[in-house]
């Protein structure tokens, strides 16, 4: 039968190793712009760096929505955090605008 993780590691016809990818991968840019001030209406959301390495997301209206670590905007961190995990390539997808 052989080894089964060595099986799924390898495409099935070409015995070269897959790739592991992640297909819904969030970033954003470390410094976020007041988008509400640049187009002129609301609901955007807005970073605030608390401290090193995360930073707090707030909706326009100053509702806090979530916290976030520097992995959405570091490409170090994001490559450290892939590693681990046997990742070998993100699809990125942006936040909407």
């Amino acid at each position: 039968a052989g080894d089964r993780a060595a099986d799924e590691s390898k495409g099935a016809s070409t015995g070269k190793p897959m790739l592991r990818v992640d297909v819904h991968t969030h970033i954003l840019p470390k410094e976020w712009p007041s988008l509400k001030d640049k187009y002129g209406y609301g609901g955007f959301i807005r970073l605030e760096h608390h401290c090193e390495g995360r930073a707090k997301m707030f909706k326009d209206d100053g509702t806090f929505f979530r916290e976030i670590e520097d992995n959405c905007w570091s490409p170090v961190r994001r490559i450290k955090d892939m590693n681990p995990k046997g990742v070998d390539v993100h699809v990125l997808s942006t936040v909407p605008v």
